[in-house]
């Protein structure tokens, strides 16, 4: 079975959401680096940025889905592709974070790594859960996100049978599912396999799920009110019914977004250099995500040291951009011009 091709300007609109969705987790990971109360004005800001994590995996299935043919060799084309642009950075981000953290704890300063005992390992298996994150984070933390993918994409033939036997029956029991919040695996984990299995679906059904303009306006409506009930809930400790509110606003809001995009893919020009720019874009914004973490960590432990007054936090929330402009000028000028550290770093082959 091949599915119907997906419109070049939907597709480049996708692709264009990744800066401001790495930019959002960024800014996710930069909050907890400010000693604030997690006042209800915090808390509806946290609740707002969550929606980044569900976009990817929605976005990424509804890519590889929406391209989707059976067959084995097709599959092994695709795993093998995924191996090289996910699991080889996977494994070389790891591996150079364990590198790292050890030479800190011989040579110091110890107390930059968080958690001294997670960056050592007595065995072989110990090694390999410890930089792929079998069952635990990853040592390079943000690549739960990778490997997650990686699982979930290998196991893209068992999404398609359930889509064949289900159909839509398979969203409502994703959606349940993450609604009780109840999840028995370490990984993949919750959120990123219902938006992936929503992806699939949507994706399979050839469905755009694109809203009405009053419905549309009506959402974001809809969503605003559901992140300040999630954080009033959250801050006064309300009732276990309220828990409701938080993940229904990340439905609603990567509903919104995606509307959004499909609105935005409207006024796409067919310019086959915007595409190309996209593909140099992707393979920055993978940087980015790839090396964000250590770094955010770095600057946080100095700010702290240096800086005694938790009033002058505020300014950390320029890092997202900061980091994200310093991250790329990286890897244009450093990484992209050398194939093999593209290769190593962010998969490019």
């Amino acid at each position: 079975m091949q599915t119907q091709t997906l419109m070049p300007s939907v597709s480049l609109a996708i692709h264009q959401l990744r800066v401001p969705l790495i930019l959002a987790v960024l800014m996710l990971h930069t909050l907890p680096l400010l000693r604030f109360s997690q006042s209800t004005g915090w808390l509806m800001l946290e609740q707002t940025l969550r929606v980044a994590r569900p976009l990817f995996f929605f976005c990424a299935a509804y890519l590889l889905f929406r391209h989707w043919q059976s067959g084995w060799r097709v599959y092994r084309q695709l795993v093998q592709h995924r191996l090289v642009r996910l699991g080889v950075p996977l494994l070389v981000w790891g591996l150079l974070l364990f590198l790292a953290y050890n030479l800190l704890l011989r040579f110091g300063p110890a107390h930059w790594v968080n958690n001294p005992a997670g960056a050592s390992a007595g065995s072989v298996a110990e090694f390999v859960a410890l930089i792929v994150g079998i069952d635990r984070n990853p040592l390079a933390y943000q690549f739960w996100f990778i490997r997650d993918l990686l699982l979930l994409t290998a196991l893209a033939p068992l999404f398609f049978l359930l889509w064949r036997i289900l159909r839509w029956v398979f969203v409502a029991v994703l959606l349940a599912i993450f609604l009780l919040q109840q999840w028995p695996w370490f990984q993949p984990a919750l959120v990123s396999t219902v938006f992936f299995g929503v992806g699939a679906v949507a994706a399979l059904e050839g469905a755009a799920l694109k809203l009405p303009d009053r419905v549309y306006a009506g959402l974001l409506w809809v969503w605003g009110c559901l992140i300040l009930l999630a954080g009033f809930s959250a801050d006064t400790g309300a009732p276990s019914w309220f828990g409701l509110a938080g993940p229904l606003s990340i439905l609603a809001g990567t509903l919104w977004i995606w509307n959004l995009v499909l609105r935005q893919s409207a006024h796409q020009l067919a310019d086959p250099q915007l595409a190309q720019r996209s593909a140099v874009r992707s393979d920055t914004v993978f940087f980015v995500f790839a090396a964000h973490e250590p770094l955010l960590t770095l600057v946080g432990k100095v700010w702290h040291h240096l800086v005694q007054q938790p009033a002058l936090d505020i300014l950390l929330l320029c890092l997202p951009l900061l980091m994200f402009y310093l991250l790329a000028a990286v890897y244009r000028g450093l990484v992209a011009p050398w194939p093999l550290l593209a290769l190593l770093l962010v998969g490019r082959r």
